[in-house]
């Protein structure tokens, strides 16, 4: 099934100029759009909630610095997994899994219009195949940029029925709801977003829409979660083993006595003191050279501080590493799981270095809040 997948996506890239969809640069498109709200608590992240007037959507692009809202693309909680979504027009938040978040919005600019589909159903750029929305897309009904396969929702993933950043294989999952170039910054409190009303549940695909309600992707179900643990029995009192007695001091030793000298010898002539040499002139040191600015080759690459080296640019949460987008443009997504193990409790990941599965120490991850620590070089290569 590989292979014909492959073979599929090939005959899309020869039709290219058939199938690719009409040039439309006015319109700017945005992937998993979320709301970071900084309160005195700390930040809170939201999916953006999509309304039927999409009113919500409007006043996104809106702060984003565009005049309209363009074509969009949405889907309930429950298929994204965990998470809430707030309505910017109103300023409520739902929690519910019937709560429609959007996937992808076209926001565009004062005196544009909307981009319209192409006769294979593709909305944005460069896409190719059937039904896509996006930039740079191959195969059919993707939601993102540079997505291959079908059905998958999110940047840089190769396979179907994916969801996130950078996956390779088929249904798959990464944590949307992180920080883009899709996100706004909100300052203020939390404590004033209201609570959606109820929302009718989504219908499956295939199915006609209300005007209430979006049609579900075709996503795999969330997957449930873990059972809860058995407290672990209290510790057992264990009373301290006695100091050892200490060992009695030793008297001490009678001081010793030289016997008187016999010979009469005597004393050395002095030994002349030879002329010290003269000191030598010092040596010049060579001019400072001027500063060199270190030009790294990746812009996931930063010049270290004494400008001799470059290293990996740090992300904001340690359990994320660099991407590069393009030449110009990087955005932080999350570690590999052969590279990053992650854990519910700092405990378990201190068990694992003990066992050398991991190596330096554990830290905690921004976005998540698990502790996670990276795979040992030995077992990673093993």
């Amino acid at each position: 099934m590989r292979c014909l997948a492959a073979l599929s996506l090939s005959v899309l890239l020869l039709a290219g100029a058939r199938l690719a969809s009409a040039t439309c640069t006015s319109s700017t498109y945005f992937i998993f759009p979320t709301a970071r709200v900084n309160s005195d608590a700390g930040p809170v992240s939201y999916f953006i909630y999509r309304d039927p007037r999409g009113a919500s959507g409007l006043a996104y692009c809106r702060l984003k610095g565009f005049a309209a809202l363009g074509s969009a693309r949405s889907s309930p909680l429950s298929s994204l997994g965990f998470g809430a979504a707030i309505n910017l027009a109103t300023e409520e938040q739902c929690n519910q899994p019937a709560c429609q978040a959007y996937l992808g919005i076209e926001c565009v600019p004062r005196g544009a219009t909307a981009c319209q589909p192409d006769a294979m159903g593709n909305v944005g750029v460069g896409n190719i195949g059937a039904d896509n929305f996006g930039r740079g897309c191959v195969g059919n009904n993707n939601i993102g940029f540079n997505n291959y396969g079908n059905d998958n929702v999110g940047v840089g993933n190769h396979g179907s029925r994916n969801l996130g950043f950078a996956l390779i294989g088929d249904d798959l999952r990464s944590t949307p709801l992180r920080t883009t170039e899709g996100t706004l910054v909100l300052e203020g409190s939390t404590a004033r977003f209201e609570p959606v009303p109820p929302q009718p549940l989504c219908q499956m695909s295939g199915m006609p829409p209300t005007p209430e309600c979006q049609v579900c992707p075709k996503c795999p179900p969330p997957k449930p979660s873990p059972p809860p643990q058995v407290p672990s029995p209290p510790p057992q009192c264990v009373p301290p083993k006695p100091n050892p007695p200490s060992p009695k001091p030793r008297p001490p030793s009678p001081p010793l006595t030289c016997p008187p000298c016999l010979c009469n010898y005597p004393p050395l002539p002095p030994r002349p003191n030879p002329p010290r040499p003269p000191r030598p002139p010092p040596v010049p040191f060579p001019p400072p050279s001027p500063p060199q600015t270190l030009i790294c080759d990746s812009i996931c690459l930063v010049p270290n501080q004494d400008q001799t080296d470059c290293e990996p640019r740090m992300c904001s949460d340690p359990c994320q590493d660099c991407m590069e987008e393009d030449v110009f443009t990087w955005y932080c997504m999350d570690m590999d799981p052969s590279v990053l193990m992650t854990f519910d409790t700092q405990s378990e990941c201190n068990e694992m270095i003990d066992l050398g599965e991991c190596e330096d120490a554990c830290f905690k991850c921004k976005f998540t809040a698990r502790w996670g620590c990276r795979v040992a070089t030995a077992v990673y290569y093993r």
